[in-house]
């Protein structure tokens, strides 16, 4: 009899606690995983279906947007005269026109009838995938701020991709989503590459984003942090004090810049 209770008793002691919080934690994380997929493939499908509304000519492009038919005539100025000339447009950096210009160039080698409507789909296009790259950038950020923590990682993806002013310009004939995407970039280069090929490399990145809007080149400090101040990257490092400052810095950078 005693022995069959010390048999019970052994089985409901808490040996098995370890085994059935293991078994929740995989469970919350294949949910949260799941969730976050339904979420971006419902905001990537309403963005792509949305892209090829009110594009059809310029004056219909101006009943939803100042800035979209502007840059759209810029562009087919330079489709027309092939040529990467600006004409006094400085307020931004011409690196998004630069993009939709070689962008649509291949496609009109490939087929493509080039029209109005043609070149505003192509450079919505480049909008929409500087904002897919973007979320996947993320994703590479914040696995290696959060040391390969990937619930946090995913968590961090669907955030960024569900803010509404840039889901709104991931849609639209805008730079911000290139230039946010570049940003994020440079920052994920400098956390990858500690070193100092990194550094430039990241500095590079930090000056194409200021190719697309000059508030672009205000990442560059935070390029070298990682390689001055010796970021860990290995998943299984905790990394030190310096580390921590390292990691503040880059979030507050990221944060300060994307909110721009």
């Amino acid at each position: 009899m005693a022995a069959t209770i010390n048999e019970t008793a052994s089985r409901g002691s808490p040996q098995g606690v370890p085994a059935a919080a293991a078994v929740a934690a995989t469970t919350l994380t294949v949910l949260i995983q799941t969730l976050a997929c339904v979420a971006l493939s419902v905001l990537l499908t309403a963005a792509v279906m949305a892209v090829s509304y009110g594009v059809d000519d310029i004056p219909t492009m101006r009943v939803f947007s100042s800035d979209e038919p502007s840059w759209v005539e810029q562009l087919q100025t330079n489709l027309l005269n092939r040529d990467l000339d600006p004409r006094g447009f400085y307020n931004y950096g011409y690196l998004y026109h630069e993009v939709s210009y070689y962008w649509i160039r291949l496609l009109e080698h490939m087929g493509w009838p080039a029209s109005v409507r043609f070149t505003a789909l192509a450079m919505r296009s480049v909008s929409l995938g500087s904002y897919v790259a973007l979320l996947y950038f993320v994703y590479r950020c914040a696995l290696q701020l959060t040391e390969a923590t990937e619930d946090i990682a995913v968590l961090a993806v669907v955030f960024t991709a569900s803010i509404p002013e840039l889901y709104h310009w991931a849609q639209m004939v805008h730079p911000d989503t290139l230039q946010t995407a570049l940003i994020v970039l440079a920052a994920a280069v400098a956390l990858s590459v500690h070193t100092a090929p990194g550094a430039i490399l990241a500095s590079a990145v930090a000056g194409l984003a200021f190719g697309v809007k000059y508030g672009g080149i205000f990442i560059l400090p935070f390029c070298v942090l990682p390689y001055l101040l010796y970021l860990p990257c290995s998943p299984a490092s905790t990394g030190g004090p310096r580390a921590k400052v390292g990691r503040g810095g880059l979030v507050a950078g990221l944060g300060a810049l994307t909110s721009l």
